[in-house]
């Protein structure tokens, strides 16, 4: 059985009820997994919708889903279905690369050393930039400018490097190291 661990909630409270279902809608993940994974429930209430944020890890492999809907189980439906889809896929490109590698990713192998689990990620582009001092604010602009989803740069306020990035609604997102 799945555990939902350190549950959190913005602005209502997880019910033991949801806590269930949602165990239970996990429960047919539990399949593709050699240990028993980790699952991490934030729920919240805006605008008349219930928002679910559900992250699941366990044998390396870290997924994450977010839904909007009126009905909190139907929420908690298509999160579930779509970390079902999100987990098929990562485990269907795992199954491909033994299957029939390409002969970039056969150079690839090559160059690096062989790792544990089978997954050889290639890196099919290096760049690299001159790293400049600005405020978030700034990296979002530059971002757009660029047309990217992300933006890596150091931030002027705390002088740590810092990541701009695009999210699904259409708002931004920062991340920065915890110290």
């Amino acid at each position: 059985m799945l555990l939902v661990s350190h549950p959190k909630s913005k602005s209502v409270h997880i019910t033991e009820d949801t806590r269930r279902y949602l165990e239970k809608k996990l429960g047919k993940l539990e399949k593709h997994f050699h240990q028993e994974p980790e699952a991490r429930l934030v729920q919240g209430f805006e605008r008349g919708q219930h928002i679910v944020e559900v992250t699941l890890a366990g044998d390396g492999i870290l997924l994450r889903s977010q839904d909007r809907n009126g009905d909190l189980h139907a929420a908690i439906d298509r999160v579930v279905d779509r970390l079902e889809t999100q987990l098929k896929r990562f485990k269907e490109k795992r199954i491909d690369n033994h299957r029939q590698p390409s002969p970039i990713k056969q150079e690839a192998a090559a160059l690096h050393e062989p790792q544990n689990d089978g997954f050889r990620p290639v890196i099919a582009r290096h760049k690299t930039f001159k790293m400049e001092r600005m405020t978030p604010f700034e990296a979002i602009r530059q971002m757009e400018l660029l047309d990217h989803g992300f933006f890596l740069f150091l931030n002027a306020d705390t002088d740590r490097l810092a990541v701009v990035y695009r999210r699904e609604g259409g708002d931004y997102g920062l991340i920065e190291p915890e110290i």
